[in-house]
């Protein structure tokens, strides 16, 4: 039976990424050929890996020194400052992307002040471009940084503090402390929340799309959607699919045989204080990663919102409100009820077979959202095309969207609830066995009551990044389904940005609370193993 369910979980999973690497073999494209004579394909690449390296690297400097000062010094307003630090995470990247093209295009209200306070006619002044390839990584830079910034606020906090004092006694201090003990101590920590950062750039359609900066993934959806090639879009998203599995690679490749445990924590650090000169510029820096992040996008919003305020009454916001939560909420079901028997499997059984299916179950967030979009849609018509007659019985649904986005974020589930797991010893485990209970008794009655707040953590975030979720739900949309997502998307790209507003306003102060929550949950989690 259990060999039977990991079968069906492995088809599940990779039926869809099968049928994107048949694309290569079955069926003509005229219009993939389109794409490579006219060089198509060689901008993609070039314009993703730009904005990749150059958003890696802004967001690298705002969530280190963020996590760094967070974790080891004391200063006036450092506990609202630590949670206002991870609320960006609650702006959707083509939200805010929407936000500062109104208000830094040239009609705008920033330009045109610049142009009334200095009587200076357009083109008669130096502005920079927000709509470029450095706008497009500034925006996700700073909508993207919480992601590296709890791993690393996560990981600081779990060091050693009697090997950080014996460091400082030795004369280590300031950035030789820094870069000698503490940031490599914490190189898996950076590595993966960089990774995650890495990977919500290069699976980013919504700002692309909104900038008019061709990348892989709005040219998947042009190829979809424009020309209505399915084989087209899946030869891209099959480029694009292994450009990341090469680069996940390499990563692995750079770190060889090192291995890096953690330290064993047996008291805290007393924090330390900044000079005056530091200070002022920390504040400026947590100011700006704030304001830029988080205050300006919403405040925007909730601006353009007030002359449209029966908006939020009305009886199609109130259906896309509810589509979209039950979209979520399923989601976010399925993930953690996957991830958690996953997740058990393998502490359960050494058996190879399930160790495989369950690794190429937990590969869908590594695969940006457009390309997992184009692999569903592709297995459903099949299906409809051989069962149906083509009838839409299957993408008619939110069965697509369900399952794209299960297949996109099982990834968190597992590996959230794979470490809380983790944190229950064997011997548990083996008294429940010696008294005779079965592993579904212990996985009720011992493991479920003991990851509640892992099971929490990963229905919030999966909630949070469903909730967010453009290209996946765009695509795998039935004719009649919209979600707060796509309408915010469709007025923004009609730049209509009066009638986005309010939904966009809706959709950050629905992610709000359960930011804070996870960033509660999280916080707690550190300190609680720090104590131990």
């Amino acid at each position: 039976m259990g060999r039977l369910a990991n079968s069906i979980i492995l088809l599940t999973f990779t039926a869809p990424i099968l049928l994107l690497f048949s694309t290569l073999f079955f069926g003509q494209s005229t219009h993939f050929d389109y794409f490579l004579k006219q060089s198509l394909i060689k901008d993609y690449f070039t314009n993703s890996i730009l904005v990749t390296i150059i958003t890696a690297l802004i967001t690298s400097l705002i969530a280190i020194p963020s996590a760094y000062w967070i974790s080891f010094y004391d200063f006036k307003g450092k506990k609202t400052l630590e949670w206002m630090l991870v609320l960006p995470l609650a702006v959707p990247s083509y939200i805010a992307a929407m936000v500062y093209s109104a208000l830094l295009e040239s009609a705008g209200p920033v330009q045109y002040f610049i142009r009334d306070i200095f009587q200076l006619q357009y083109g008669e002044y130096w502005f920079p471009q927000i709509q470029s390839i450095g706008g497009m990584s500034l925006v996700l830079a700073f909508t993207l940084y919480p992601y590296l910034y709890l791993l690393l606020r996560a990981a600081f906090m779990a060091l050693s503090s009697q090997i950080i004092e014996s460091a400082i006694l030795l004369g280590a201090q300031g950035n030789l402390l820094f870069f000698r003990l503490i940031f490599p101590s914490c190189r898996p920590a950076f590595i993966a929340g960089l990774s995650l950062v890495i990977m919500e750039t290069l699976a980013d359609f919504g700002v692309a799309s909104l900038f008019g900066i061709p990348v892989f993934t709005t040219g998947i959806y042009r190829a979809w959607n424009s020309f209505y090639d399915p084989i087209a879009a899946g030869r891209i998203a099959l480029i694009l699919l292994i450009f990341i599995f090469t680069m996940i690679w390499i990563e692995k490749l750079s770190r060889g045989h090192r291995k890096y445990s953690n330290l064993n924590i047996t008291s805290y650090l007393k924090p330390r204080k900044l000079n005056a000169i530091v200070s002022i510029y920390m504040y400026i820096h947590f100011f700006l990663a704030i304001l830029l992040g988080f205050l300006i996008p919403l405040t925007a919003l909730g601006l353009w919102s007030i002359p449209n305020l029966n908006q939020f009454i009305r009886l199609d916001t109130l259906e896309l409100t509810s589509t979209t939560l039950i979209i979520s909420t399923l989601t976010s079901l399925l993930v953690i009820t996957i991830g958690l028997f996953t997740a058990y499997a393998i502490r359960s059984s050494s058996n190879i077979y399930i160790k495989v299916c369950v690794a190429l179950s937990n590969c869908g967030y590594a695969v940006p959202g457009i390309v997992i979009a184009v692999s569903v849609l592709l297995v459903l018509i099949n299906i409809q095309n051989l069962f149906f007659d083509g009838a839409l019985i299957l993408t008619g649904t939110i069965l697509g969207i369900v399952w794209g986005c299960t297949l996109r974020f099982t990834t968190i589930g597992f590996n959230t609830l794979s470490a809380g797991l983790d944190q229950i010893t064997n011997q548990m485990d083996e008294v429940v066995s010696l008294l005779g209970y079965n592993s579904f008794y212990r996985l009720f009655q011992l493991h479920i009551p003991l990851l509640r707040n892992s099971l929490l953590v990963s229905f919030i975030l999966v909630f949070i990044e469903t909730l967010k979720e453009l290209p996946a739900t765009l695509l795998l949309r039935p004719f009649d389904v919209n979600t707060l997502a796509i309408k915010v998307y469709e007025y923004a790209n009609d730049e209509m940005v009066e009638l986005a507003a309010p939904m966009g306003f809706l959709m950050i102060v629905i992610s709000i609370f359960p930011t804070i929550i996870f960033n509660k949950k999280l916080k707690f989690g550190a300190s609680s193993a720090r104590s131990q």
